[in-house]
């Protein structure tokens, strides 16, 4: 069933963000793991799941948990240039009495790359 393109991911990282309208800045905690496996002759494509933790800093203090889960589709057009097609379910858990807030989040993006590819 799997081939030398297929495999298993597993990632985390720590991240700063800043929200320029508000002026406030948040730290992003985020781990997850993501099979990745081929899709016909050429395209790739993965299943993933996540979680993160966004601790907000200054006036909007406070500290808010997402989870997700996820597939996506890699289709090369020429070398080095690829579509991206992504499909996310995204839960942000309830904080301070808050309900859940569940979403879909779609996306499409052109990768142009040499190396690691960059999404556009």
């Amino acid at each position: 069933m799997f081939s030398g393109r297929s495999g298993v991911s597993l990632y985390s990282g720590e991240s700063l963000a800043f929200q320029l309208d508000q002026g406030d800045h948040y730290l992003v905690e985020s781990s997850g793991v993501a099979l990745h496996f081929p899709l016909g002759w050429r395209a790739k494509g993965s299943l993933f799941g996540e979680q993160a933790t966004h601790t907000f800093f200054g006036a909007a203090a406070r500290s808010e948990d997402l989870r997700s889960l996820g597939a996506s589709a890699s289709i090369p057009l020429r070398p080095r240039t690829s579509v991206e097609l992504t499909w996310q379910r995204r839960v942000w858990e309830g904080a301070r009495g808050r309900h859940e807030r569940p979403y879909n989040r779609f996306t499409a993006g052109l990768n142009f790359g040499m190396g690691a590819a960059v999404t556009w």
